[in-house]
């Protein structure tokens, strides 16, 4: 049985994160059906945690694993609150790198 994702938000990047996921062989699921899911991919940078990324974080099971990009502090507490392990994609190498070209070509275009 393949594992599945829950997907919280709506903009391009989480929409596009799904269909790649989902292209991937993974399930996909919303934030209402959270805990059935093996993952859950937060939205990046939440500097508050939104009602939508609370509930969530509320009805997943124990132990599932959160995956989210430049969480803000109140993000990292509620998942330690909530006995959550927390990863920070953008800490990751491999995205470091693949996300610093286009970063530099969007400075270069505002200079």
């Amino acid at each position: 049985m393949p594992k599945t994702f829950c997907v919280v938000g709506q903009d391009a990047r989480q929409q596009a994160a799904a269909q790649q996921l989902q292209r991937a062989g993974f399930c996909i699921v919303g934030p209402g059906a959270a805990a059935s899911a093996d993952y859950v991919l937060l939205p990046m940078s939440q500097e508050r945690v939104s009602d939508e990324v609370a509930r969530t974080l509320q009805s997943v099971r124990p132990g599932t694993l959160l995956l989210a990009g430049r969480p803000g502090a109140p993000v990292r507490r509620a998942a330690q609150e909530n006995n959550l392990p927390l990863v920070d994609y953008f800490q990751r190498p491999e995205l470091e790198c693949l996300n610093a070209v286009p970063t530099a070509e969007g400075c270069l275009a505002l200079l």
